[in-house]
């Protein structure tokens, strides 16, 4: 199979070799190297599917990645320790980060629900506000079973007072991503083992029953 690819792409470069400069425009040559390079992504995904790492079971997988997960102290998300600033340049947990890494990752992660079982959400602050849903938040509380008890550790990156709503670009108030959170989370709050508040204006939970909910 090897050889048969090795062919068709000496082929390919012959053919190119024999095309002039004038012969082609500039976006011909753009589409051309979009599908070459689509040809190397692909050729690096069969290498890197070779590697041993790969013909792990997902479950082996799992358990290497609950340590991922379990080196994350909650002590380490408390600002006094590492600061807002470093929450914002690393929103994500690790398991997020594996999951990013190829299909095979995020399969085996979304396969076992507890290693989504700890919630971590940082606010954002002045000049940090966006109006986009947290998709990486949805995706993982959904994978999480009804069963799997959660941690959720919350904690506002604001400076000074809170504001909680924001304008959308047609001048419409919106929620902000703090209330969006705690609604997202309220319906789990009966299988709640851990929640941490910190640093959150009483207004962005208000506007949910979370407190109430949570047993």
């Amino acid at each position: 199979m090897a050889d048969e690819v090795t062919r068709l792409l000496d082929k390919i470069l012959g053919s190119l070799a024999g095309i002039s400069g004038r012969q082609l425009a500039i976006e011909d040559c753009d589409k051309l190297e979009s599908k070459a390079n689509m040809g190397v992504s692909a050729i690096r995904l069969l290498r890197n599917l070779s590697t041993p790492i790969h013909k792990l079971p997902i479950e082996v997988l799992a358990v290497i990645f609950t340590h991922v997960t379990g080196s994350e102290a909650p002590q380490d998300f408390l600002p006094d320790i590492i600061g807002p600033a470093y929450l914002r340049s690393t929103s994500s947990s690790g398991v997020e980060r594996l999951v990013r890494v190829c299909r095979k990752w995020r399969d085996a992660a979304f396969a076992f629900p507890t290693l989504w079982s700890t919630v971590y959400f940082a606010a954002p602050n002045e000049g940090w506000q966006t109006t986009a849903a947290s998709a990486s938040l949805t995706t993982r509380l959904l994978q999480v079973q009804q069963s799997t008890p959660l941690k959720v550790f919350a904690l506002s990156c604001a400076q000074g007072q809170y504001e909680d709503s924001i304008l959308l670009p047609n001048g419409v108030p919106d929620e902000s991503e703090s209330t969006r959170f705690f609604r997202l989370i309220a319906p789990r709050a009966s299988h709640t083992e851990e929640l941490h508040i910190i640093n959150f204006n009483h207004d962005a939970l208000k506007k949910t029953s979370l407190l109430y909910l949570v047993p």
